[in-house]
């Protein structure tokens, strides 16, 4: 009887687990599902942009993109900012957009506003390399400052190293001479 109990409930149990596995299956396929959709739609906003911007560029060599495009593109844009590293074409598509948005604010040419952006790259690179230096430079000086607290150490209780004690011999014979001066 009592085998037979712990054989039902072997049985449920894995019926549980298996229930349980196949509604984790289901979570992860929906999931996956919607995070391709998503992939897909950013990048038919990025394609639509990019056919308005091409036929607006027949038209016009500065006309801006269609409203509808471009907000879609920001939008996608600003979702996916810092969460996903962009494609050198969705990058570039990301500065146009960005730039069209700064022209709104100020007067800057396409070509000044890449100059003003890489300079900005510019200085954060060189800010980052000043900051490194500055750590190399202190964790130097702590180097220094250590070994020379050490010199100081050695010069002020004279101590000498087991070589210089004990020139010419092998670790055996410097640990037997080591005991033999602490017996003494």
């Amino acid at each position: 009887m009592e085998a037979r109990q712990s054989r039902l409930d072997a049985l449920n149990d894995q019926r549980e687990r298996m229930r349980k596995n196949e509604l984790l299956d289901k979570e992860k396929l929906k999931k996956n599902e919607s995070l391709e959709r998503e992939r897909i739609k950013k990048n038919e906003a990025i394609k639509t942009w990019l056919r308005a911007k091409q036929d607006s560029a027949k038209v016009s060599k500065f006309s801006l993109p269609n409203e509808p495009a471009k907000q879609i593109l920001s939008e996608e844009l600003n979702r996916c900012k810092g969460k996903v590293e962009l494609s050198k074409e969705e990058q570039r598509v990301a500065d146009i957009t960005e730039f069209y948005a700064c022209k709104k604010d100020t007067t800057l040419t396409f070509s000044q506003w890449l100059e003003k952006k890489e300079e900005d790259r510019l200085a954060k690179i060189r800010e980052k390399e000043a900051k490194k230096l500055a750590r190399e430079a202190e964790e130097r000086e702590k180097q220094e400052q250590s070994k020379k607290a050490v010199n100081e150490w050695m010069v002020r209780t004279k101590y000498r190293t087991l070589t210089r004690h004990y020139p010419k011999l092998d670790a055996q014979e410097i640990n037997n001479r080591i005991w033999q001066d602490l017996k003494i």
